[in-house]
């Protein structure tokens, strides 16, 4: 096996086996140096595996919001929520940007939404759940009672079944015991992705390069 074909296989051998985020990373570097260094002569060599890797980061989660017409029963597995002031523009929501916000030129309103990784309970999906700020104040009544939101079990419905109707959350502490929790992602680097703001150009603090800032924060408008 040529040198370069056999380095990039055993960097990616190393990389599907990684057990840990950090072990994964340093992994994920050495196969992008090698490929560098020997270059690929446009043939880039898939990632290949036999079982999902155990860190997930790479896997992009659904955004879903409370169905109509069936509750809608899952567990966060966030510390926390987040949230920012949105937009219904241009058929999807997305977040808005402050001044120079377009949506905002156009006279759109602004309503603001929460989000937390959850798992839904029957078929084990993880996903990112949407809330609406009257649905998060459940959320946050239990976060002050708790000091987190982790291992909360919700339950949503709709008022009335209407697919517009308001949201109703109910929660209480979850049996851990029953349904362990996969660690939860990084929530602002999933929104980015789901509204298509440029991963690769986000920091840590939540602020995209060349975009403007959004503002992470509570129903009662303080940053958080």
């Amino acid at each position: 096996m040529p040198l370069r074909t056999n380095a990039l296989c055993l960097a990616s051998e190393c990389l599907a086996s990684a057990s840990s985020s950090w072990h994964r990373r340093r992994c994920l570097e050495v196969y992008r140096l090698l490929s560098k260094d020997f270059g690929t002569g446009g043939n880039t060599m898939p990632i290949w595996s036999n079982c999902p890797p155990a860190d997930k980061c790479g896997v992009s989660f659904t955004l879903r919001r409370t169905p109509q017409g069936r509750p809608l029963t899952c567990i966060s597995t966030s510390e926390d929520l987040i949230g920012c002031p949105t937009h219904f523009y241009r058929g999807r929501t997305t977040p808005c940007s402050g001044e120079g916000c377009p949506a905002c030129a156009d006279g759109l309103p602004w309503r603001w939404h929460a989000y937390l990784s959850c798992l839904e309970i029957s078929t084990r999906e993880h996903f990112i759940l949407e809330l609406t700020a009257q649905a998060a104040e459940n959320l946050i009544s239990y976060r002050t009672a708790h000091k987190t939101i982790r291992g909360c079990l919700i339950e949503l419905t709709r008022h009335k079944q209407r697919p517009n109707g308001r949201v109703i959350l109910r929660c209480k502490p979850a049996d851990l015991n029953k349904v362990p929790l996969p660690p939860a992602p990084d929530l602002i680097k999933c929104m980015q992705n789901i509204w298509n703001l440029a991963s690769s150009h986000v920091r840590e603090d939540g602020v995209a390069r060349n975009q403007k800032r959004i503002r992470v924060t509570s129903p009662n408008g303080d940053e958080v």
